[in-house]
């Protein structure tokens, strides 16, 4: 597309051809989407409270989006139309709060077109000591963005450089030439037709708690069950069919009969200068961190950041889950809204902090007014939902609203006076397994409302 000829395009920084190259090397760019960087997408974009978030990778000539949350047909622009090729030269998080009225984008066709950009935020994505790219969030309409929120995509940004640094030391440390080196974790030799392991180094002898005269005496399902002869034989078929390895994740077994996550790379191995259809070298390093890392994610995109309770989204999949259930058995489910009154005048009064705390008061409060099966959640700054989930009867669900409503009267929170802030609440219920989770909320809603007067 033709540019206009004042346009402000995008300087290139001196190193671009050793970044790009850093960045190609990678293996991110074209890949498949993965669970672990939606995450961070959609935290982004939830906490933000932006029409998207994306994970943008700047290379030469474009910028292409590893993850998207959020409507957005475009999976890829043209670099020099990129707001991201603008923050990957800065150090810190770049915000444009109005496209429009910066010079550097107002002619852009990302802001006069889809996906018509008003307001942008990205903070740089480190990889090698080059930036390959942003995690970043968009608007359609000019916005302020908070000390706050620039933490929290830093934060965000920080997240997704750890996960590729931890994956580029994953696979330069089981480089196919080092493969039995005694700094590779666990390595192991497996005779498959035998059904018995040949060979383990010294990560995998201490593993499974045996010494070198013992191992030959094993079999591979000793070290994992899932290395029963059936797998790995279906294994030894895939790679003689031309498959060079095969990576995958199981659990192995520990000398103490523990479990702890692995991923494995088998390959056969060479005997008398050809492949093997019998030997399969196995490489295994412990996932447990990464794993550890990737459920905290999880949790982060599913729960509220400050108080913990369950978010929009995990409310959007118990509820689907509690019509499911509602169709099979044919019991009710009901939406109790709650919403703090005089909240705001605690934000202005006492500050943010005090503010917090009521939040935080709220939120443990009613987790113990109602059932382990219901599901408290916050949907906004003092608007709270609960979901009650396989009701007997109607009464059910007034009876833990008068639970709700007993704990919540009179708020004590440490520092500010007594009953400052006040609950009302609304609830409804449903046998029709059609309803959906608005129309139980706008239903809620409106009882909430004539609570207050």
């Amino acid at each position: 597309m033709p540019q206009p000829a004042d346009r402000v395009l995008p300087p290139i920084p001196g190193d671009d051809s050793a970044r790009v190259a850093h960045l190609c090397d990678l293996g991110l760019l074209d890949s498949p989407p993965e669970p672990v960087f939606d995450r961070l997408t959609a935290i982004a974009r939830e906490h933000l409270g932006t029409r998207q978030a994306l994970l943008s990778l700047v290379d030469a000539n474009r910028q292409w989006f590893k993850s998207v949350a959020g409507p957005l047909e475009a999976r890829q622009t043209p670099r020099q139309d990129a707001f991201c090729a603008w923050a990957i030269l800065a150090a810190e998080p770049m915000v444009v709060e109005d496209a429009a009225a910066d010079p550097r984008f107002a002619d852009n066709p990302l802001v006069l077109g889809e996906p018509f950009i008003g307001f942008y935020a990205g903070a740089p994505i480190r990889s090698g000591g080059f930036t390959i790219g942003t995690l970043c969030v968009l608007d359609r309409q000019p916005r302020r963005l908070d000390d706050a929120g620039r933490r929290l995509l830093a934060q965000l940004a920080d997240t997704a450089a750890e996960i590729i640094g931890l994956r580029r030391r994953d696979e330069e440390r089981i480089a196919i030439g080092d493969m039995l080196d005694a700094a590779v974790e666990e390595a192991y030799l497996f005779d498959v037709h035998a059904d018995r392991v040949v060979y383990a180094n010294a990560g995998g002898l201490q593993r499974i708690g045996c010494g070198d005269e013992e191992i030959g005496r094993l079999g591979p399902a000793r070290v994992s069950p899932a290395y029963d002869r059936r797998n790995l034989v279906r294994i030894i078929d895939a790679l003689r069919d031309g498959k060079p390895w095969i990576v995958s994740e199981c659990e192995h077994l520990r000398r103490d009969g523990g479990r702890y996550p692995v991923e494995t790379r088998f390959v056969r191995a060479v005997r008398d200068g050809r492949l093997s259809d019998r030997l399969l070298v196995v490489i295994a390093r412990d996932i447990t961190a990464r794993k550890e890392a990737e459920r905290e994610l999880a949790y982060r995109a599913h729960h509220d950041n400050l108080t913990g309770l369950a978010n929009r989204y995990l409310l959007e999949d118990r509820f689907e889950a509690a019509r499911r259930r509602l169709r099979r058995k044919g019991a009710m489910i009901g939406i109790a809204l709650i919403d703090l009154d005089r909240f705001k005048e605690v934000n202005d009064t006492w500050g943010h902090d005090a503010g917090d705390a009521v939040l935080m008061r709220v939120a443990g409060l009613m987790g113990a007014a109602v059932r382990p099966s219901d599901t408290v959640a916050r949907v906004g700054g003092d608007e709270f939902v609960v979901l009650l989930d396989d009701l007997d009867e109607a009464a059910q669900a007034a009876a833990i609203c008068d639970r709700l409503r007993a704990a919540l009267d009179g708020i004590v929170v440490g520092g500010l006076p007594p009953g400052v802030v006040s609950a009302s609440i609304g609830h409804a219920v449903a046998t029709d397994a059609s309803v959906t989770l608005d129309a139980l909320m706008k239903l809620a809603d409106s009882r909430m409302y004539a609570d207050k007067l």
